[in-house]
């Protein structure tokens, strides 16, 4: 675009090239980015440059899609901090759902794990594919089974699975 050494009119006194005032007048860019980028940093000390490299990325992809967001959602005004996490806890929302439904844990950390996924304890939950607990018809025996009850999700070993379903349909 600017081959020659011609200097720019505008400039008056400070005989500018025009290489110079043009470059001067679109880079407005990078100070925004700049200034958005030290508001709220996501970058961590890190000796590998790899990692630093993702970090400077996801400012940049914080930074884009606040923009995007904005220009779509002219009503909503979030500040960069409250944005990120928003979008974090969208991005983590169907894990801490997936990991709320896990059995193999003591029941506080359920409970905790729970609350911050936002599943209620009301009702029973279907257990996870592959998940395995004793056998609660079984009294006094440690009978693990993979095998529940569809309508109660409780779990019952082959045995004692056909006389529920019996109870059931009487």
């Amino acid at each position: 675009m600017h081959f020659d050494d011609a200097i720019d009119k505008n400039t008056h006194e400070q005989n500018k090239p025009e290489i110079i005032t043009f470059y001067n007048s679109t880079k407005s860019g990078v100070d925004v980015v700049d200034k958005l980028g030290a508001t709220y940093n996501c970058a961590r000390n890190t000796r590998r440059w790899t990692i630093v490299i993702l970090y400077a990325l996801m400012n940049v992809a914080g930074i884009n899609s606040q923009i995007i967001h904005t220009a779509n959602n002219p009503l909503i005004n979030m500040k960069r901090q409250d944005y990120l996490k928003t979008i974090a806890r969208e991005l983590i929302d169907e894990h801490l759902k997936y990991r709320s439904m896990l059995t193999n844990v003591p029941p506080s950390v359920k409970r905790r794990r729970q609350e911050a996924a936002g599943t209620s304890q009301e009702h029973p939950q279907q257990p996870i594919e592959g998940s395995r607990k004793r056998c609660e018809e079984c009294q006094g025996k440690d009978n693990k089974t993979r095998y529940y009850c569809k309508n109660c999700f409780k779990f019952l070993c082959l045995s004692h699975g056909y006389i529920f379903l019996w109870r059931m349909q009487r």
